[in-house]
């Protein structure tokens, strides 16, 4: 998220820094970030403490705080879904069980059906309930599914999309108009050109095959590499893929797929990435000649 913002002008070069500060500035640009769960973030927005935020749609459709959507930032992307063991059929006879600590998300979807559910409020490890008798669903986010599959589970039903959002305060808005419509813009030109932070790429090489703690190694590595601090990752050129090639596993164009979703950094450092598959095989060629 932080490199969108780089993108967009409001660069902070403390914010990469090997720190343990939670607050940084840059008064030549006029902006100062803070570093806040993400469960918090709209708390902030809402009070006035940062006039703009990034918070996930997950967030907001479960807390309702009273602030304005500005653009989705196509990132973070994953869904809110209901998910059950494989041989679970719900027949409507009688209360289902739902467990997830997402309440208001799951009464909500619930209610638009007209199911009667007896609601468990849990906080974390979601998938045991099923599997132990405590609830008939789940009502959590899922991203590639993994934990899903390891745990003999399913999705049964997609509720929502969920990605990230730029939300401001409502009296920030009011007074700084001009200024947060600017950034609200060049945020969306950043947003186009293809920015994925290191956990989404992480989760999206599980998802294609490659092993859960391969991936977040590679991921890890690279972003050491980059000299980033776990935001986003700059594109690395072949040989980086070569000289890492121990790390790939069986699948060595799956990992070459890091290349697909990362965007450069720095102004200047050329176009956005194309789409996933073109630039699989444009890769593919280069490795085979």
């Amino acid at each position: 998220v932080y490199a969108m913002f780089a993108a967009a002008g409001y660069e902070c070069p403390a914010l990469l820094e090997n720190s343990r500060k939670l607050i940084f500035e840059n008064p030549e640009r006029g902006v100062r970030y803070f570093w806040v769960k993400p469960s918090d973030v709209s708390i902030y927005v809402e009070r006035g403490a940062a006039d703009i935020g990034v918070a996930g749609k997950d967030i907001l459709l479960e807390y309702r705080p009273d602030v304005y959507e500005l653009l989705d930032l196509n990132l973070g992307k994953c869904r809110m879904a209901v998910a059950a063991k494989k041989d679970f059929y719900d027949d409507g006879q009688r209360t289902l069980r739902v467990a997830t600590k997402f309440t208001g998300i799951a009464t909500e979807y619930y209610s638009s059906i007209c199911r009667e559910i007896d609601l468990i409020k849990l906080n974390g490890s979601i998938e045991i309930a099923p599997i132990l008798g405590l609830s008939d669903v789940i009502v959590d986010i899922v991203e590639t599914g993994t934990t899903l599959k390891e745990n003999d589970l399913e999705v049964k039903t997609t509720i929502l999309p969920i990605s990230a959002r730029l939300i401001c305060n409502k009296a920030s808005f009011r007074f700084k108009t001009d200024e947060i419509e600017a950034i609200t813009a060049n945020m969306k030109k950043a947003a186009q050109k293809g920015f994925i932070n290191a956990t989404d790429l992480a989760d999206y090489l599980v998802g294609k095959g490659m092993p859960f703690r391969t991936a977040y190694k590679i991921v890890g590595q690279l972003v050491a590499e980059c000299g980033q601090r776990g935001c986003v990752l700059e594109t690395l050129p072949l040989e980086a893929y070569r000289a890492h090639s121990e790390l790939f596993d069986e699948d060595l164009y799956t990992a070459i797929a890091l290349d697909t979703c990362v965007a450069r950094r720095t102004a200047g450092g050329g176009p956005a990435p194309e789409s996933v598959a073109n630039q699989i095989a444009a890769l593919r060629a280069q490795l085979e000649n």
